[in-house]
């Protein structure tokens, strides 16, 4: 579990990096890593976590990008002369990666703290090192299809706080209405029994009802949600 919780890590690392919130599905995420097979029984826990559609085990880094090694300055002070042929073999990409995380460069043997891993990806990818000898390469592209669907999931986060806020018992099938511009409108019509199912509404109105009535925050736009229990 614990390679788990670093290749998700890494996985919501590039999401930050690039801002994409958690509750945007994205398409793929490859996890390359020397034992990668042992990570497949957790391919479900993995994509919810993380939010991707599709995860992908690989046990060959190299099919995925170039993984590149930045060493730490600071040990110039430890090699002394050997410093120089260390950085130009690194630069070269001539180093050994072992599986206990330690590296060995032009004949030194380099540590936790010595050096980290990056991976320059394909277009449209992005990557993260973890457990220095794998990473998780994420498919950031976004198309509309996934921008619709991270639009539902934005409004039913926010239905569920207006659930609380209403004073509904998390059992209490609802009435649900919702004012808001195309983009919104458009993500209902698409996603509306995904959007029923998690907020238990048995009525999704594309007008307000005369409930429970408060404004949300959806990707910086201001839409008004009425909730009230369905009689």
């Amino acid at each position: 579990m614990d390679r788990v919780r670093e290749a998700c890590s890494a996985t919501l690392a590039v999401r930050e990096r690039f801002r994409l919130r958690v509750r945007l599905p994205l398409k793929s995420l490859v996890i390359a890593h020397p034992e990668a097979g042992s990570l497949e029984i957790f391919k479900d826990l993995i994509a919810e976590e993380v939010n991707v559609r599709e995860v992908i085990f690989a046990e060959d880094l190299s099919k995925y990008g170039e993984l590149q090694m930045k060493v730490n300055p600071v040990i110039g002070r430890r090699l002394g002369a050997k410093m120089k042929d260390v950085m130009t073999a690194a630069r070269q990409g001539e180093f050994t990666l072992n599986e206990d995380g330690t590296a060995v460069v032009a004949g030194e043997t380099l540590g936790e703290g010595d050096f980290e891993m990056r991976l320059e990806s394909a277009e449209g990818t992005a990557a993260e090192p973890f457990d220095k000898i794998g990473a998780a390469v994420l498919d950031v592209s976004v198309d509309a299809d996934q921008e619709s669907e991270g639009l539902a999931r934005d409004l039913i986060r926010a239905v569920q706080t207006a659930r609380k806020e209403a004073a509904l018992d998390v059992s209490d099938r609802i009435s649900l209405g919702v004012d808001g511009d195309d983009d919104v409108l458009s993500a209902m019509a698409a996603h509306g029994e995904m959007i029923k199912s998690e907020t238990l509404a048995v009525a999704l109105n594309n007008s307000l009802g005369d409930g429970f009535t408060t404004d949300a925050k959806l990707t910086g736009k201001t839409v008004k949600l009425s909730v009230k229990k369905a009689g």
